[in-house]
């Protein structure tokens, strides 16, 4: 290893003076003193025991918020898991079936039932009286048939006069002896054959008023038939009505056919 030469330094004068006084001056200050020493029991105890460091301040704690814990069952009860399973019945044999009661037949059949005949239905009862069209001056005139009668009204009238409603009641009576037969009024008015529904509804009018009457005397009205035709151009008088006993459709007048003209010969 190559060594370099080192220059000598040389001692400055004036540093080894100032060195050289301060420490004369040291010397020629420092007095004896009697060194006083002070024993502290406490930590001459204190040397003995391991250190231990001093407890640090805890920071404050914020209350923290009431927890509301859950609703446990009562000490008592039994847990689910401690709860032994019931023990199950066997299952009871079937009971065996009543015995059937011995059948025993009767020496004779029974006598047969006998049922009572149907009463006889009543009569509807009517709600209220008929009201009867009856004027004292009202023309007309009653005619006998061979089953019934024939009254007669007056033009454009349908009221009833007493002598007509007398015959009506007549054949009333007469009705109510044979209850199984129909009662039926064929009612006509004149007309043109321009206004056709004029007659008829004063045919139907005529009809109404001998059925009020009939009506009056006791006859149901199930049995009451009235028929307004209208112009009856082939029979009898023209204002009428014709009150049957019995099914009258072969009375029922229609008009005539037209005649043929005559041919030459």
């Amino acid at each position: 290893m190559r060594r370099f030469p080192t220059r000598a330094r040389k001692p400055l004068p004036g540093r080894a003076i100032a060195l050289a006084v301060l420490l004369a001056l040291s010397a020629a200050l420092a007095v004896p003193a009697q060194a006083q020493v002070t024993i502290n029991n406490s930590a001459l105890d204190a040397l003995g025991k391991p250190y231990t460091a001093a407890p640090k301040p805890r920071p404050a704690q914020v209350p923290a918020k009431p927890v509301i814990a859950p609703a446990t069952p009562a000490a008592n009860a039994p847990s689910p898991a401690k709860i032994a399973p019931a023990a199950t019945a066997a299952p009871a044999a079937p009971a065996p079936p009543p015995a059937a009661p011995p059948i025993t037949l009767p020496d004779a059949p029974p006598a047969l039932a006998t049922l009572p005949p149907p009463a006889a239905s009543p009569r509807r009862a009517q709600s209220a009286a008929p009201v009867i069209p009856l004027a004292a001056d009202a023309p007309g005139e009653a005619a006998p048939l061979i089953d019934g009668t024939s009254i007669s009204f007056g033009p454009g009238r349908a009221d009833l006069n007493p002598r007509t409603e007398a015959a009506i009641r007549k054949l009333a009576a007469t009705a109510a002896t044979k209850p199984d037969q129909p009662v039926t009024i064929l009612a006509y008015a004149p007309g043109v054959p321009e206004d056709p529904s004029t007659p008829r509804r004063l045919s139907l009018a005529r009809g109404m008023a001998a059925r009020s009457v009939l009506l009056a005397a006791g006859i149901a009205s199930e049995r009451i038939l009235i028929r307004a035709i209208g112009p009856d151009r082939a029979l009898g008088v023209a204002d009428r009505a014709d009150i049957i006993i019995g099914p009258a459709d072969n009375r029922v007048a229609f008009p005539p056919s037209t005649p043929k003209p005559p041919t030459g010969g």
